[in-house]
């Protein structure tokens, strides 16, 4: 019986893809739940909690409020710098050393923010703290994501690439909702709230973080398993050249035989640069249900924070169960047409929600976020294995990564952009929703323009490298 030491094996010793991709696919959603846990805290506490705690509100509350909002932001600027250097190391260094290193990084930054003393304590020190530390969850968060996803998408059979590569988007959305959903039992009192109980749902994150760790470090390198399977098909028969030979349409325009290099990403692949960096602005509903939405309510309408912090929970809340039939769906009409359907549902139905906050409808404004929750998922879902399966191997990680964030500038500061564009009274939302109109306006053309890759051969040239390499 054959043993290949560091990659999953089935029961003959044999080793099996299968088995490496659920690994994979389990690291990618403890890991994303991990990170966007993180994510979800600071997105719910810049809106209704920092500008007091961090950024003096008691001075001047328009003020706090832009900044405690731009601190939202700032992580979004980190993020293509952290795409840049994890993108490189991941299709270099490895996957799975680069994103144990994203989620030490992400849980680092996280327990300092819940250490980190108040504007009352230390002045505007705690603010610019605050900043930093940010920069630097901006910076993991630039290679999580798309390091997951590359790496499960490599080892997923291509019939249910949409649905394993999918778990780190399904570990991406609870833990947003997780990280909204703890500060729902602290923020019935707001003294305590202010006063320490914020931090209660930040000390949490860290044995979450411990655990993803854990089960990330059990996951399998793709190369490893590439480089086994060629040793294994070598022992089978001395003759072959190839680990599993596939007919592969050739490139449009040949790429250079090198490593990882932006250069390289822009000369040959800018395309699919521009289309994901597009493609990305999907996001911002998202940013403005968990962030801006809770903001906008109770500054300029008086909703309670609970009520509100409960809709944006519950929104998220009936993704957990639909996500994985959008996947699937993907799997089977393709990743195009379910991102369609999302994008346009949401440019037609957002604009109703800003509109019921100002009526104060609150049956209405239920309906809308649910009727949201099950057809916007499908995009969230769907965006990962689509993303992946645009890029070569050797620039998987890094084009995914440095497209899908520097895209999401606009949406991390999307919040700020909205306070700025916002006007007191009836309508003074319209600005908001022409903005964010226009921006997912330009994802659904990106994703017309953007050819099916459903199904598409994405780990040839790994094979053919790691196939030469054991002939030799």
């Amino acid at each position: 019986m054959a043993a290949y030491k560091g990659v999953a094996t089935d029961a003959d010793g044999n080793v099996s893809l299968e088995k490496s991709a659920k690994k994979s696919a389990a690291s990618g959603f403890w890991g994303a739940l991990a990170e966007y846990y993180d994510f979800g805290l600071y997105g719910t506490a810049s809106a209704v909690i920092f500008p007091a705690v961090f950024f003096g509100a008691g001075e001047n509350h328009t003020l706090a409020n832009i900044a405690s909002l731009a601190s939202f932001g700032v992580a979004y600027l980190a993020r293509p710098l952290g795409a840049v250097v994890l993108g490189h190391l991941g299709d270099t260094w490895g996957r799975k050393k680069t994103l144990l290193l994203t989620l030490g990084l992400m849980g680092f930054a996280t327990l300092i923010i819940g250490l980190l003393p108040s504007y009352d304590a230390i002045g505007p020190v705690a603010g610019v703290s605050l900043v930093l530390m940010r920069l630097i969850q901006g910076f993991s968060a630039g290679g999580e994501q798309a390091g997951s996803t590359a790496m499960t998408s490599e080892l997923a059979p291509p019939e249910k690439r949409g649905r394993l590569v999918a778990f780190t988007m399904h570990g991406l959305l609870i833990g947003q909702l997780l990280g909204i959903a703890a500060f729902i039992p602290v923020s019935t009192n707001e003294s305590f709230l202010l006063n320490g109980g914020w931090r209660i749902p930040y000390f949490v994150a860290i044995p979450l973080v411990i655990y993803a760790l854990w089960v990330r470090s059990k996951a399998d390198e793709p190369r490893d398993v590439y480089e086994a399977l060629a040793r294994q098909e070598a022992a089978k028969d001395p003759t072959a050249v190839q680990v599993k030979p596939e007919k592969v349409a050739a490139p449009a325009k040949p790429a250079p035989k090198k490593k990882s290099s932006l250069a390289e990403l822009f000369k040959y692949h800018w395309r699919q640069v521009i289309r994901v960096m597009a493609m990305a602005q999907y996001a911002i509903t998202g940013v403005l249900v968990s962030n801006y939405m809770l903001n906008y309510g109770v500054t300029y309408w008086g909703w309670e924070k609970a009520t509100l912090l409960a809709l944006a929970t519950g929104t998220l809340v009936l993704g957990v169960p639909i996500q994985p039939l959008w996947a699937a769906l993907s799997d089977k009409i393709g990743r195009r047409p379910v991102y369609l359907i999302s994008m346009i549902s949401l440019l037609v139905l957002f604009p109703f929600v800003f509109w019921m906050i100002q009526e104060g409808n609150l049956t209405v404004l239920v309906i809308l976020l649910f009727v949201i929750g099950l057809l916007a998922t499908g995009g969230n879902v769907v965006q990962a294995p689509m993303y992946t399966e645009m890029f070569p191997t050797r620039l998987r990680m890094t084009g995914y990564a440095v497209s899908t964030q520097i895209g999401n500038i606009i949406v991390g500061f999307t919040p700020m952009i909205a306070a700025l564009l916002v006007r007191p009274g009836a309508f003074g939302w319209v600005p908001v929703l022409t903005f964010t109109s226009i921006m997912m306006g330009l994802g659904i053309l990106a994703c017309l323009s953007t050819p099916e890759t459903k199904g598409k051969v994405i780990t040839d040239d790994l094979e053919q490298e790691v196939a030469s390499h054991a002939g030799n």
